[in-house]
């Protein structure tokens, strides 16, 4: 009798690839199981804010959840222009994979008369 115990490699694939994909229907996206936190988004927005508004002491805060699950948080960034006055900026920040700022989308109203 010939007994060998143990799991052949095609065996440990196929379980690893379940896995991955149960940690992938459980996660929603890889951001929010690994750790990424709005220091991303934050760290587009200064950049966004010193390239395009020259305002590298702009006042910055972005939101911590990602509410429609495409990778971008809300953020906002307030600074002085030439005459004294506070401006603000709104746009939407890459909060993993550095993907820079964008425009927030927009939505069309809903139908409700």
């Amino acid at each position: 009798m010939n007994s060998k115990s143990g799991f052949t490699l095609v065996e440990l694939m196929i379980v690893l690839a379940i896995v991955g994909i149960i940690a992938a229907i459980v996660c929603g996206n890889v951001a929010n199981c690994s750790g990424a936190t709005q220091g991303n988004a934050t760290a587009a927005m200064r950049g966004y804010m010193t390239d395009i508004y020259r305002a590298p002491d702009a006042r910055i805060q972005c939101v911590q959840r990602d509410s429609d699950g495409d990778g971008y948080v809300s953020c906002t960034g307030a600074y002085e222009d030439g005459e004294g006055k506070t401006q603000t900026v709104h746009v939407e920040c890459a909060y993993w994979l550095n993907e820079g700022c964008r425009a927030p989308k927009m939505r069309a109203p809903q139908a409700g008369y």
